[in-house]
């Protein structure tokens, strides 16, 4: 009888769906991505503080000034670069 509720238990369960967190977070992806540095501080509440760990940006920034300041020089420097390629899948 157990393994008869388990297995309908397993054929009745559907997958989560992220929703709207997974939409905020695409948008977000995208911004950092084109270097949109408006739309990536909008995400901000007033006087919050970002941890950059690692690297040269490194350290913590704290209110609207600083996480514009922060995001625009990654931003900078990732234009800066040139594109990465990616290796192709193997077989």
């Amino acid at each position: 009888m157990r393994i008869a509720l388990a297995a309908t238990a397993l054929l009745l369960a559907t997958p989560a769906f992220a929703g709207p967190a997974e939409e905020m977070s695409k948008s977000r992806i995208d911004a950092i991505a084109k270097g949109d540095v408006m739309t990536v501080q909008s995400a901000y509440a007033d006087g919050a503080t970002l941890h950059w760990v690692g690297g040269p940006l490194d350290g913590v920034y704290t209110g609207a000034d600083k996480l514009k300041t922060v995001w625009t020089k990654f931003s900078t420097a990732q234009a800066s670069r040139p594109p990465r390629s990616h290796p192709s899948p193997r077989p």
